[in-house]
């Protein structure tokens, strides 16, 4: 029986059995003399086949343990994608975001003024308006903030109610980009006086998204003395719908 055995090229430049290369066929040999040192080189030669076989299963199933991680990821790959969450909307109530170079509008570049007065439903109601005073364009959005103080100046017990006024609808928040010059207004209700509470002569506005605020002097006592304060998102233009002009006309 002819034994095929196979070798390759070793770093040393020899030859080892096991890997393909040129066939190698053992030498015959007969006669009773060199029959045992035949035998032993046989059975040398056969145990060197063995070896170099089980070497070469063993390479080969080490090179499959080594790349079956890789393979394993990749396969993983389109399913991670396929499965992956959209990215979650943006909360409601974002403040949307002004054109690149537009900064909020803040206090110091804002001139505030009560531009009408109105009384009806037992509630009395001014309209102040938001005018960009400085030299670049700044953005409002949302309501103002709103404070009460009495006569000397001192802060009254008060809450704020966002929404629509008796006189006016609410516009809801909108983004508004002010040029120099330009102005936002917002429908402001207060209602009836309580006599045992006091009355509220001025009135602290804080543009939307800011901290500081202005102070405006209530004609006659407009604020009351109920401590509850109705106001409208900022709008371009705010339209009284009912009620009756009111006050004197002017700040104190």
């Amino acid at each position: 029986m002819n034994t095929s055995i196979t070798g390759y090229h070793t770093p040393d430049g020899g030859r080892t059995l096991g890997s393909p290369g040129s066939a190698v066929a053992p030498r015959a040999h007969s006669g009773g003399a060199g029959r045992g040192p035949a035998r032993a080189r046989a059975a040398r030669l056969a145990g060197g086949v063995a070896a170099a076989v089980c070497a070469a299963a063993m390479v080969s199933a080490c090179s499959s343990a080594a790349s079956a991680p890789h393979r394993a990821a990749q396969s993983q790959s389109p399913v991670t994608a396929a499965t992956a969450a959209p990215p979650a909307p943006a909360p409601a109530g974002t403040t949307p975001a002004a054109p690149a170079g537009v900064p909020r509008c803040l206090e110091a570049s804002l001139g505030t003024t009560v531009s009408s007065y109105q009384i009806g439903g037992g509630q009395d109601g001014i309209i102040i308006k938001l005018t960009n005073t400085g030299t670049a364009s700044c953005s409002l959005y949302g309501y103002p903030g709103l404070g009460l103080e009495d006569g000397s100046h001192h802060v009254m017990p008060s809450q704020v109610h966002w929404g629509e006024t008796y006189f006016a609808h609410d516009p809801g928040p909108s983004l508004i980009i002010l040029s120099p010059g330009q102005s936002a207004t917002s429908s402001v209700a207060f209602a009836g006086g309580w006599p045992h509470k006091g009355w509220a002569w001025f009135l602290e506005v804080t543009p939307p998204n800011a901290y500081d605020h202005a102070v405006l002097s209530l004609s006659y006592g407009t604020g009351g003395g109920g401590g509850d304060i109705h106001a409208t998102a900022m709008a371009r233009q705010t339209t009284i719908y009912r009620g009756s002009p009111g006050g004197c006309g002017c700040n104190r």
